[in-house]
């Protein structure tokens, strides 16, 4: 477990997964082996059971997520998203469930709060930039909001709340 944990560490990219990694070592160190492995044994049948459950009641929000990681991703090469774009659909069940919870726990602060920001899937769009002597190596790409129109504010009327989206980010890339 020590080497996975430095592992995680060196990507620099895995801080909260490492700590949760540190906690368990910690704990699991001061158990008489047995008994640690029965903890490990037993953290592993409750993922198993998680994964089962999860892939019942969440598994047609991630049914494309095996084609992805078959052909896709297969194919992308060495990306900087590579990690995260290689998850399994229980990753993404266990953050839908975490998400959930979270809400559940913050939701009557939510609900009081007189400003909130949406934070909403974003897509990027990219055409070619041209002018100033600029020609075609370079384009324009916009990050925007995936939802279909995108208001200044939107009001929440349960609450008098207003909600707001951001602006669309603008960013100028070479061509590849």
């Amino acid at each position: 477990m020590l080497q996975l944990i430095t592992w995680l560490e060196a990507a620099g990219e895995f801080e909260q997964e490492t700590l949760r990694l540190n906690n368990w070592r910690s704990f699991l160190s001061t158990l008489p082996g047995a008994e640690a492995d029965r903890w490990i044994e037993t953290a592993a049948e409750l993922f198993d059971w998680f994964q089962c459950e999860a892939n019942g009641a969440l598994g047609v929000y991630t049914h494309g997520v095996a084609r992805f990681l078959a052909v896709e991703y297969a194919r992308r090469g060495c990306r900087e998203d590579q990690i995260f774009c290689g998850k399994e659909p229980t990753e993404y069940h266990l953050s839908v469930v975490a998400a959930k919870i979270m809400n559940r726990r913050l939701s009557k602060e939510f609900e009081v709060t007189p400003q909130r920001v949406v934070l909403v899937p974003a897509r990027t769009t990219c055409e070619p930039l041209q002018g100033a002597g600029i020609g075609h190596r370079y384009r324009l790409c916009r990050l925007r909001s995936s939802l279909r129109h995108q208001p200044d504010h939107l009001p929440n009327a349960r609450h008098g709340s207003k909600s707001f989206l951001g602006p669309a980010l603008n960013r100028i890339q070479p061509l590849a």
